[in-house]
């Protein structure tokens, strides 16, 4: 005995929005009738029954709604056309399940993120107040700077006193010759010294309080001016007085 199988096409099943225009149809209700109970604008149903979802200006939850009033209309059960309408129109949304790992190293990662901010900020920190006591400590231990204006190394001058004139650092103390001398408030100094005849020494030097000493040396030649003695002078005298002789006449 042989047995035929009859090939049959299966019917592909109809779009919502077709189900719904048959089913006004086929209980004889018209479009304005169906709009004025939904108390809904006309064109928003033609795209309902058209499936111009599209043409609906409002977020699936709101197209949800509009199918549901649609069917209470038509007295018919929305929960079937509300799930074909999610199965047709609505793309599914994307996965958001997070996997044990993935909940694990994002836990880690915002775990570690401030941790790695406080420890820069810490160490940002140190390098700062490092760098300051280096510098305020190296300020301290270094010796004061120290300018002489005047006088001149190696000089000779032919008056006294000279003036000793310079300028060092505010917080500094001077000395000239081992005796402190005063400063102004911008630690510039000026002060005479008297000059033996011959060559003098000046030393002049600055001190910090808590730091080291420098110091200049000048040397400076003094010598008298010359003087006129009186020998000197009835020379000048005899040489500039004219010599005058005398003649006798013989008869």
């Amino acid at each position: 005995m042989v047995m035929k199988f009859e090939k049959k096409e299966l019917e592909q099943p109809k779009r919502v929005c077709f189900r719904l225009k048959e089913a006004r149809e086929k209980r004889g209700l018209s479009l304005d009738f169906v709009c004025r109970k939904m108390k809904m604008s006309k064109k928003w149903v033609q795209a309902l029954e058209h499936c111009d979802f599209d043409q609906i200006p409002f977020a699936p939850i709101y197209k949800r709604n509009l199918i549901k009033n649609y069917c209470k209309t038509l007295g018919l059960d929305p929960t079937t056309y509300i799930e074909q309408y999610e199965t047709e129109e609505v793309a599914p949304e994307p996965s958001t399940a997070i996997s044990p790992y993935e909940q694990k190293f994002s836990r880690q990662r915002a775990f570690n993120i401030p941790s790695l901010f406080k420890t820069g900020i810490v160490a940002l920190i140190a390098l700062i107040l490092l760098g300051y006591i280096g510098f305020e400590v190296r300020n301290i231990l270094r010796p004061p700077k120290l300018f002489l204006t005047t006088p001149i190394e190696g000089s000779i001058v032919y008056e006294s006193p000279v003036e000793v004139r310079g300028f060092t650092e505010k917080e500094a103390r001077v000395y000239l010759n081992g005796q402190e001398i005063q400063t102004d408030l911008e630690g510039n100094f000026s002060h005479d010294v008297d000059l033996k005849e011959g060559l003098n020494t000046i030393i002049v030097g600055a001190e910090k309080k808590h730091g080291k000493n420098n110091s200049l040396t000048r040397h400076v030649t003094f010598r008298l001016p010359l003087r006129e003695t009186s020998d000197d002078i009835e020379i000048e005298i005899n040489t500039s007085t004219p010599t005058t002789g005398t003649s006798s006449l013989s008869s």
